[in-house]
């Protein structure tokens, strides 16, 4: 459930048994990645829109929170309530070592832009923030997001993939009452060749929904998200599985991807956004002019006008067999 990682580890094998673990069974692809968060620091950027309204002081009040420093702490913290688009109000837990008002309203409101930045479905369960200063690593579950402001600093480029991985810790695994259905997912993992990342095989039934959600999205994204083609495609390639059950759900991933209904699906055309003439999905028909270019939907992700022997195809970008199945 936490980011304490970036060890190199053996690769195990995988099937599944019926109570509910994951043991060695056949040879598996070894998996691409160290761990998801660090692949790119661009799903998610400061400039990036986010859902959140405001974010008001409530003064003070006894919480009970979990700090990595010392355990379960119980203090008189400085409280605040943030509002956003499209999810509840979350309250904002702000340690009182930060010393001011002043000082807490800055990591209150800082905290909260972020969190307003998330998809919708990975806030269905954040309750509240809980807001330490120290360097230590972030956390999920509880109904809320753990946070330690100096983890933050040291690697503020990923600190919005890191909170991508813990809301779906918070609002998709299945032990915190998420979206994730244990049994179907499983069936995705004895499908899949692989984990996708070595933090994911060492703790399979802790990380790997987590450590899946992050390249899900940068899949949804395709180049805008920064990956690299050879990155995107070893995604597809290591869990296509996983990425079709999480498509499945069609989980809202507004404001990192914009509603299908409330935008118009366009192609690029010698660097022209043009509007489709028809809703696009894999395997629907695209002109020949748009041959190379590519567009974003939300349910099937960045699509690739492609030949497809006297056709012309909207395709995922390579990931033609996941495309003919959906």
């Amino acid at each position: 459930m936490h980011l304490a990682f970036r060890a190199a580890s053996a690769l195990a094998c995988l099937t599944l048994v019926a109570a509910g673990t994951m043991t060695p069974a056949r040879a598996a692809s070894a998996p691409p990645f160290e761990g998801t968060v660090w692949i790119g620091p661009n799903i998610i950027t400061p400039a990036s829109p986010s859902d959140l309204l405001s974010t008001e002081s409530v003064g003070r009040g006894i919480r009970t929170t979990y700090d990595r420093r010392s355990g379960w702490v119980t203090q008189n913290s400085y409280l605040f309530i943030s509002r956003f688009n499209g999810s509840k109000p979350t309250e904002i837990i702000v340690n009182p070592e930060f010393g001011s008002p002043d000082a807490a309203t800055t990591q209150a409101r800082f905290f909260a832009r972020v969190l307003g930045q998330l998809p919708r479905s990975c806030r269905t369960q954040i309750d509240a923030l809980w807001i330490h200063s120290g360097n230590e690593v972030f956390g999920g579950g509880n109904r809320s997001i753990l946070i330690h402001s100096d983890f933050a600093i040291e690697s503020p480029e990923f600190l919005e993939e890191i909170l991508l991985h813990e809301c779906a810790h918070t609002s998709l695994d299945w032990d915190s009452g998420g979206s994730v259905e244990q049994t179907k997912w499983a069936e995705q993992v004895a499908r899949d060749p692989g984990f996708i990342s070595t933090y994911a095989i060492d703790n399979p039934m802790r990380e790997d929904v987590a450590e899946s959600f992050v390249p899900y999205l940068a899949w949804k994204l395709g180049t805008a998200s920064g990956y690299t083609a050879a990155q995107l495609d070893a995604i597809s390639q290591q869990i296509p599985n996983r990425l079709a059950y999480l498509d499945s759900l069609a989980l809202n991933l507004t404001p990192l991807i914009a509603d299908e209904s409330t935008t118009t699906p366009t192609a690029s055309i010698s660097g022209v956004e043009v509007p489709t003439a028809r809703k696009l999905r894999p395997g629907s028909a695209c002109k020949k002019t748009f041959i190379g270019n590519t567009t974003t939907t939300v349910k099937f992700g960045t699509l690739t006008c492609r030949r497809v022997g006297s056709a012309y195809r909207w395709q995922r970008l390579s990931l033609a067999a996941l495309s003919a199945s959906s």
